[in-house]
């Protein structure tokens, strides 16, 4: 409970279904959220299902993928309203913790 509170207040989720899955769209966002909106210049051209990403994603979806922080399901789908597996939310943290630490060196 805490944590949703946290996250509805700082604007990260809106806390809609806890408990329910999380798509790979769902994820980067508040990911991106999380961090501040970071701006990209990245774009999702390469993949066929680009235009399947949810409007309120697209900038964080693009952030992601610019950053290296996710990628395609295959080598020219994204499935972003798929449901992010668990090892895909651990590589899409590791990555994001990897970003950072590269980051903070620099």
């Amino acid at each position: 409970t805490d944590a949703r509170e946290w996250a509805m207040a700082n604007s990260v989720s809106d806390g809609t279904d806890p408990n329910g899955r999380i798509t790979r769209e769902q994820l980067v966002t508040m990911l991106w959220r999380y961090l501040g909106e970071p701006e990209s210049t990245g774009t999702l051209a390469a993949f066929t299902d680009a235009g399947t990403v949810s409007d309120w994603a697209d900038e964080a979806m693009a952030w992601a993928v610019s950053e290296g922080i996710i990628g395609g399901v295959t080598m020219t789908t994204l499935v972003p309203n798929g449901s992010a597996t668990r090892a895909q939310c651990a590589t899409v943290l590791v990555r994001l913790f990897e970003a950072a630490s590269e980051e903070a060196a620099a």
